[in-house]
């Protein structure tokens, strides 16, 4: 499932099977469609807790798990997944 990766910190993102929304993987919670709560996974954790992963989505509906790179302050670095975060709400309300 892993890639060549660039970056060092990542979160899992997701979709909902269920009703379509933007999820994200906290090691405490599951799949949350809060972004706050998303765990930031160093590069060199990807391996362990992908079954994680892998069997939690399987169990919550969740389709198409993948990483998406963040930076030290837990900020979304590519445009595309900050737009699948916010939509059409303003990026000031969040930490993105």
């Amino acid at each position: 499932m892993v890639k060549k990766l660039n970056g060092d910190l990542f979160i899992y993102s997701a979709n909902s099977l269920l009703d379509g929304r933007v999820i994200y993987f906290s090691k405490t919670k599951g799949w949350t469609p809060n972004f706050d709560q998303a765990s930031i996974i160093k590069k060199e954790m990807i391996l362990s807790i992908e079954k994680v992963i892998l069997s939690c989505s399987d169990k919550h509906n969740v389709i198409n798990p993948y990483l998406i790179e963040v930076d030290k302050n837990g900020r979304i670095i590519k445009l595309r997944e900050r737009i699948r975060l916010l939509g059409l709400r303003l990026q000031g309300q969040y930490n993105v």
